[in-house]
Formats: structure tokens, C-alpha cells, sequence
């Protein structure tokens, strides 16, 4: 089952005004491109602060853990492994993540590799 962990649209709802302060300052020549810039690429810039970077973390995390929920209330017998995709920004996203976890113990787990 695939279940999509939406973020972007956190970053760039109303009450944190974000569109409304980048739309100030972005051009108004060549829309496509200004759009294109405006929803995808200020992202990037946006994970390098401080503020917003926590902003996605956490609505990441949140949406992450309330899809895993939902997805065990539908299948409670599941006991199989759960594989996470990320493509681009939500690589780093999700990398970012699940590096910050611990173990049961409170212990961070050492990386390892699938080879």
C-alpha cells in the first residue's frame, strides 16, 4: 500500500504566509518559471532555515506517524517491514528523520548497510 506524506502544503498555507512574502519578491515576468520557482525550488532554501526546516520536520513526522496509525488499524495482524521513498527534498526529509530516531532503550542505532 502506498500512503503519500504531504508536507508542501503546511510551508505554504495562509497562516504562515510564506506564497504571500515570496510573491512580493519574485518578478512578475515569465509566471510558468516564477511558479515553478515559487512551489518547488524556495523549498530547498526553506529547509535551510532554522524555523521552517523544523515547520516540515515536524508536519513530517506527524503525518508519517498518522498514516503508520491508520495504515495498523486497517491491517492488525501486519507484522511485516515498512519501506519509506523519498524522491528529491523528501529524501533529505525523510533521511533527516529517521537519522534523529532511537532506539527503545534511548539509544540512537548505528547506521547500517543492506550489503
Amino acid at each position: 500500500e502506498f500512503l503519500p506524506i504531504q508536507w508542501h502544503a503546511a510551508l505554504h498555507n495562509d497562516s504562515l504566509g510564506v506564497d504571500r512574502h515570496i510573491s512580493k519578491l519574485t518578478l512578475g515576468s515569465i509566471p510558468l518559471l516564477r511558479d515553478f520557482v515559487n512551489n518547488t525550488c524556495v523549498d530547498v532554501l526553506f529547509y535551510t532555515s532554522p524555523f521552517y526546516c523544523q515547520t516540515i520536520i515536524e508536519q513530517c513526522g506527524r503525518e508519517m506517524n498518522r498514516l503508520y496509525g491508520k495504515f495498523r488499524a486497517r491491517n492488525p495482524s501486519f507484522s511485516g517491514d515498512v519501506s519509506l521513498v523519498g524522491h528529491s527534498l523528501g529524501s533529505v526529509i525523510a533521511f533527516d528523520i529517521l537519522s534523529q530516531q532511537r532506539n527503545t532503550d534511548g539509544k540512537k542505532e548505528e547506521a547500517r548497510s543492506s550489503a
